[in-house]
């Protein structure tokens, strides 16, 4: 019987699915099996996967009607029937070694293992920028270490993001966790915070051996989320304070919270049109958790947040909108674009 579950739904990637099953197949660990969910494509993905399915017994392919990832991991969480189970998104790659390395650190105390991984930048196809995130801690048992560690690992996506991990199975089933389908974004920092509640501790492996490529995403439920990003954005905050109060990292870990919250309200106007940028910037100025976060003195630790934060004290939806937009030209430029 196989130890761990790899699960990786697709939608119409067929130009990037392969790389990704290969660098599957590349493992130096061996003794897994791949569920492949198809959120209902409409290229030719299935008729790749369909050629790898004839190499290798461990690779497993279901199709459903588009439900969008949510429900395409849950599908997968459904047909696991290993002690572990990890997720790849349909268009990033794996280091040969991280099967091996992360099943190697979960030990009988440890109930999550994270890896640091390289977020790799693209544009029309052509990689033009690369960042490593790398955690800067190893272990997380004692309250302490949590109260000491987690906003740092919640900024910068390494405890919540749902990929360069190893769950187990168990704590999954014991407490009937599953990816919230009803959100359309951040159903992995749910599904993370969520599991965690029931971690005795985390081992964190301090190299990037995921490899997650930024661009257009795959998935079917990106084109259809930008609409709801304030609005996720504002649960999210509720929930992440939930956690923390109930794990008693509050205290420590509130000042990275609002900032990642705050950043968030500025990359979504950043992702509109003119026009929305001035019909959300007057919705986010007059949300009342949208205004409290902005009147908080730690969000002016980075220059361009405490710009945009100036920006939006001055109520002006306009003033707010051009520098959206200088900005996100400012960033296309860095990243190489």
């Amino acid at each position: 019987m196989a130890r761990l579950t790899i699960i990786v739904p697709v939608f119409n990637c067929e130009l990037y699915i392969g790389p990704c099953i290969e660098s599957i197949l590349k493992q130096t660990f061996v003794d897994y099996k791949i569920i492949i969910i198809d959120d209902g494509s409409t290229d030719n993905t299935s008729a790749i996967i369909s050629s790898y399915l004839l190499q290798d017994c461990r690779i497993y392919y279901f199709y459903q009607n588009n439900k969008g990832v949510s429900a395409a991991r849950n599908k997968g969480i459904q047909l696991t029937d290993t002690p572990y189970v990890m997720f790849v998104d349909s268009d990033d790659i794996l280091d040969r070694t991280i099967c091996e390395r992360l099943i190697g650190k979960m030990g009988q105390q440890t109930d999550l293992v994270v890896c640091g991984f390289r977020r790799c930048f693209y544009k029309n196809d052509k990689l033009k920028k690369t960042i490593d995130i790398i955690p800067d801690c190893s272990l997380i048992q004692s309250l302490d270490d949590w109260s000491e560690n987690y906003g740092r690992l919640y900024e910068n996506t390494l405890l919540i993001s749902v990929y360069a991990k190893i769950f187990r199975t168990n704590i999954i089933r014991e407490y009937n966790l599953y990816f919230k389908e009803e959100l359309c974004l951040a159903e992995d920092v749910i599904f993370n915070q969520s599991y965690q509640r029931f971690c005795s501790s985390i081992t964190l492996i301090n190299e990037p051996l995921y490899i997650y490529n930024s661009r257009f995403n795959c998935l079917s439920l990106t084109s259809k989320s930008n609409n709801k990003r304030f609005q996720i954005a504002n649960f999210v905050l509720e929930e992440t304070k939930r956690f923390c109060i109930q794990k008693g990292i509050y205290s420590n870990s509130q000042n990275y919270i609002f900032k990642v919250y705050f950043k968030d309200c500025i990359n979504y106007l950043e992702s509109l049109t003119w026009k929305g940028r001035l019909t959300e910037a007057e919705k986010m100025l007059s949300n009342s958790t949208f205004k409290s976060v902005l009147n908080r003195k730690s969000l002016y630790l980075k220059f361009d947040v405490l710009i945009y934060s100036l920006i939006f004290h001055s109520r002006n939806k306009f003033l707010i909108s051009v520098f959206a937009s200088i900005r996100k030209n400012i960033k296309r430029i860095i990243r190489g674009g």
